[in-house]
């Protein structure tokens, strides 16, 4: 049964599942978190809860259940391609995470970031709860090295235990949150978990902390049109050198890290349908550039299709 209401925000909503039975419950989970298939000991039976709050950018879930075993393999990333992370960070029980040849077991206390465009196989080991927050690989990706694809976090101390109590917290006060205030809360709680994760690691631990910082602030600021290389170093506090070699060590650069984000937001705005009737050049604008062939010739390379096609796809 599927209960689902709507917060004081239109771009802002929570709702609740209970099942009794497998196919409702796949149905649901692969709903919130993308395509699994989904096998249990109890056959057809199956009891679980899924509290759940979103908008379009970012996914929280609150689950508790019986053992199962969750598999997302090629066929179903093809089927359901969702550009995604999610954070895992079990309440009880225990959790074990397959992917790339990796097998990570999860306690309380434990979490970690895994892609969601890869196979994966997820197992709850007896009853079990859990947080997963969903977000785009945008707000993940820059922060993992070239050859990392997951981040584990020790949430039992430090800034990993900070990330998770705000993580408990925003389930906690999902009626009480706005659009932006959840946005903003899950973006710190990615951002927490990323800086933890990179402290715990020698030696290269203080570049990646630079990196991080580097690429949230331009993440924040990018519309900027004067945003250069050396303004975000002395906003973030280091000299340029140092930021230009944080971030050689994840093969991009501050140049390449603005674009990158003006390139996501023009996307946002161009298939935006309540941004239907702004023009290119307000689009442009908006997003930092400061010349419209820029603009055209940025987005095209990018995504392989004009603003005016991009546009016009959305609408078909």
């Amino acid at each position: 049964m599927t209960a689902e209401r709507s917060s004081t925000s239109v771009n802002y909503r929570v709702g609740a599942f209970e099942s009794a039975e497998i196919g409702g419950w796949q149905s649901e989970v692969s709903r919130l978190h993308g395509a699994f298939t989904i096998s249990t000991p109890f056959e057809s039976a199956y009891r679980g809860t899924l509290d759940w709050q979103a908008t379009a950018r970012h996914r929280l879930v609150r689950w508790r259940g019986q053992p199962e075993r969750l598999v997302r393999d090629r066929a179903e990333i093809r089927r359901d391609e969702r550009d995604n992370y999610e954070l895992v960070a079990p309440t009880s029980g225990c959790l074990v995470v397959e992917q790339a040849g990796r097998r990570i077991s999860l306690l309380p206390g434990d979490m970690v970031i895994v892609p969601l465009d890869r196979p994966i196989v997820c197992e709850h080991v007896g009853a079990s709860a859990a947080i997963g927050l969903l977000t785009p690989s945008s707000s993940v990706a820059g922060h993992l090295a070239r050859q990392a694809d997951s981040l584990a976090v020790d949430g039992r101390t430090g800034l990993g235990n900070v990330a998770l109590s705000m993580l408990k917290s925003i389930t906690e006060q999902r009626d009480s949150l706005s659009a932006r205030g959840f946005e903003l809360a899950c973006e710190r709680v990615i951002d927490m978990c990323a800086v933890a994760a990179a402290e715990s690691m020698t030696p290269g631990g203080h570049r990646d902390v630079t990196a991080q910082a580097v690429r949230r602030f331009v993440h924040d600021h990018a519309v900027d049109p004067d945003l250069s290389a050396a303004a975000v170093a002395a906003a973030v506090g280091w000299s340029l050198r140092h930021v230009q070699a944080a971030l050689r060590d994840d093969g991009t650069s501050v140049s390449d890290l603005i674009r990158a984000r003006r390139l996501e937001l023009a996307q946002e705005k161009l298939t935006d349908p309540r941004l239907a009737g702004t023009s290119l050049a307000a689009i442009a604008a908006a997003c930092g550039f400061t010349s419209h062939s820029v603009f055209c010739r940025a987005v095209r390379e990018r995504y392989g299709a004009s603003p005016t096609d991009l546009r016009r796809s959305m609408r078909a």
